[in-house]
């Protein structure tokens, strides 16, 4: 999870750099009225690096744009299977960008086997109003995510081994469903809503 912190700081050192040296304002297509409406005009770059397969000597990427988000935390849901991310986030204002934030890290590696997902079946996909989940483990739990790691539904269940999950209000698009499963795994399986 990538978290920014300090925007407001950033945004003034932005506003200053937008400043001649006799102290003129030299972007005046916009003038925010308070610092609260700076803030309402801020949203956050997140920049991805990987660094493919670290156990075999692998490639490191250049930064990627992933996500131009609102909010203040961010779950980046499309990892690969066993790599290392480094994470960096930019405030953007409407006269610019900031410098990046600090980097972070997070190293991936998919404990699910072959075995286990041929023992979780979430149909059908694409879906518009029910989506039915089985498995040959029991379910202790679910997460729905949408396409920004934003977490619209979470539920526990008790150790079921079916489900039936009403998406009918969920709009068109492209979900994560997390499924918490008894034996310690969780399976992570993208399903399209549509309309």
């Amino acid at each position: 999870m990538v978290q920014q912190q300090d925007a407001a700081l950033q945004g003034n050192a932005l506003a200053q750099s937008h400043q001649s040296s006799k102290g003129e304002d030299i972007s005046p297509s916009y003038h925010p009225s308070s610092k609260a409406a700076l803030l309402n005009d801020l949203s956050y770059n997140i920049y991805r690096q990987q660094y493919t397969d670290p156990h075999w000597g692998g490639i490191l990427t250049d930064w990627e744009l992933i996500a131009n988000v609102n909010q203040l935390e961010y779950l980046d849901l499309n990892k690969l299977i066993n790599n290392c991310y480094f994470y960096k986030v930019t405030a953007v204002y409407p006269v610019g960008e900031s410098i990046p934030s600090n980097v972070d890290w997070e190293c991936y590696f998919d404990k699910t086997t072959e075995a286990d997902k041929s023992a979780i079946s979430i149909y059908p996909n694409p879906a518009s109003t029910l989506v039915t989940v089985k498995s040959t483990e029991a379910i202790n739990g679910y997460r729905i995510l949408n396409s920004q790691g934003i977490c619209l539904e979470s539920r526990e269940v008790a150790g079921l081994s079916e489900l039936a999950i009403d998406v009918s209000h969920f709009p068109a698009g492209l979900y994560t469903f997390r499924l918490l499963l008894d034996n310690g795994i969780t399976h992570n399986q993208k399903i399209l809503v549509i309309r």
